[in-house]
């Protein structure tokens, strides 16, 4: 059954404050490697169990077992211990069997400024949705509540109130979920009764989001008893169906819009990408709306890998920078539909295995002429005695690309301008041009 109208001057079960920038830092933190999202369900059924012990009396001290953490993860112990030690050597927990402690943790950088207090304060956590977030939830599911609670929650003078407006957009760009899964999970905590939608204006919808409210005295669906046999679930009538396409969720509006403006004036009719004048300036390469001309320019790429460096993806060593061009590379040479897509896939879920040799060894060369700059236009080279071999079409081809366009100032890999003026040249017919050139010349 779901309410229409939740007036609850309380939190039914009660509720866990949680510092904005000790929840940003520690949900950044489990989404990189070596920790994982169910290292942070560990983090907030640790949360619980400090508040299990909040009204114990000073003469009797408390006790924290890994069983009573297994429980609230529904995981085995050896798991449990496991991840407290991970969360220990990443510094968000401090564990001991008489204590636990959070270590104070620095605000990451990113859009979570747009929450309670600019992230300055504190958000109040229902036990009751933090045990069931414990207990195995997705990404998604945890990204949307922690969302919901940041911008629903807040304290009044007649109690609690629980109504506030938030996007899935907004959500998928601060918790770095897809903008598909982020829409699934908040339509599920909809159907579960914990987030209800209220009426609102389109425009404002469009500007700030949809309205919700959420239950204060929501109960966790109980779940079905594990003992005696259970049948099997129906069958659908309508028979198996596919997931709609997730190639390009929000090809309009991008990651981190969902409004649609209005076109500027021009002339009427269609205009294929790419057509366009080539000196309209670019906005701004962002890592959550990567360009394919973010890909080609290698200055726009670096760029991108010191957004990436900010959000923790990746390190500022020299080793994930070669990784960020290889990726690129890998992007522009497999990618066929979406290739901007593919790129910011490797880098926000460290796909690094996926990247090639040969990926990496055009990152490098196409790195090492960014740094050194342009090489200077060589001069003609003397006729070839007799008995040396003559280049062919593609070396020569190749070679007079690459000076032309070392010429004009040019830094990137010469092949995507060559393939847009013939596409019958593939990577492996300009490679086998350049080792002529090695061979012939002894240059690359």
């Amino acid at each position: 059954m779901v309410r229409s109208e939740i007036k609850a001057a309380s939190i039914a079960g009660g509720f866990v404050r949680v510092l904005v920038a000790e929840l940003a830092a520690a949900w950044d933190a489990c989404r990189q490697r070596p920790l994982g999202t169910a290292d942070f369900r560990t983090w907030l059924a640790a949360r619980e169990m400090t508040a299990r012990r909040l009204r114990v009396a000073d003469h009797r001290v408390p006790t924290y077992t890994f069983d009573e953490l297994a429980r609230l993860c529904q995981v085995t112990r050896r798991r449990a211990r496991a991840s407290i030690r991970r969360l220990i050597a990443a510094g968000l927990i401090q564990w001991a069997d008489s204590a636990i402690s959070f270590p104070p943790l620095p605000l990451p950088a990113g859009p979570w400024a747009e929450s309670i207090g600019r992230a300055r304060g504190a958000v109040a956590i229902p036990r009751r949705i933090l045990r069931f977030l414990a207990a195995g939830a997705s990404p998604a599911t945890i990204a949307v509540a922690l969302a919901a609670l940041l911008r629903c929650v807040s304290r009044r003078r007649s109690g609690w109130d629980g109504r506030g407006r938030f996007k899935a957009s907004w959500v998928a760009m601060t918790f770095a979920v897809s903008l598909r899964q982020a829409r699934s999970a908040r339509k599920a905590l909809v159907a579960l009764g914990w987030l209800v939608p209220e009426p609102s204006a389109q425009w404002a919808e469009n500007r700030w989001g949809r309205a919700y409210r959420m239950d204060l005295a929501w109960q966790s669906p109980r779940p079905a008893s594990p003992t005696g046999p259970r049948s099997a679930p129906p069958t659908d009538p309508a028979g198996p169906r596919s997931a709609p396409p997730v190639s390009d969720p929000d090809p309009l509006a991008g990651a981190g819009r969902e409004n649609q403006y209005p076109a500027p004036g021009g002339p009427a009719g269609a205009q294929v990408s790419g057509t366009g004048n080539p000196a309209d300036p670019l906005t701004p390469p962002r890592l959550a709306n990567v360009l394919v001309e973010d890909l080609k320019d290698t200055g726009r790429l670096l760029e991108l890998h010191r957004q990436a460096i900010e959000r923790r993806l990746v390190t500022a060593s020299e080793a994930d920078r070669l990784r960020v061009m290889a990726a690129a590379e890998h992007a522009q040479a497999v990618g066929r539909t979406n290739p901007a897509g593919l790129f910011a896939q490797v880098i926000r879920r460290g796909l690094w295995k996926y990247l090639t040799h040969a990926d990496e060894d055009r990152a490098g060369a196409r790195l090492k002429a960014w740094l050194r700059g342009p090489c200077p236009t060589p001069p003609a080279a003397p006729a070839a005695p007799a008995g040396r071999p003559s280049l062919s079409e593609d070396a020569r081809t190749a070679r007079e690309v690459r000076r032309s366009l070392a010429a004009s100032g040019y830094r990137g890999d010469p092949f995507p301008a060559l393939r847009r003026h013939d596409p019958g040249w593939t990577r492996e017919r300009w490679d086998r041009a350049l080792a002529e050139l090695v061979g012939r010349d002894g240059a690359g």
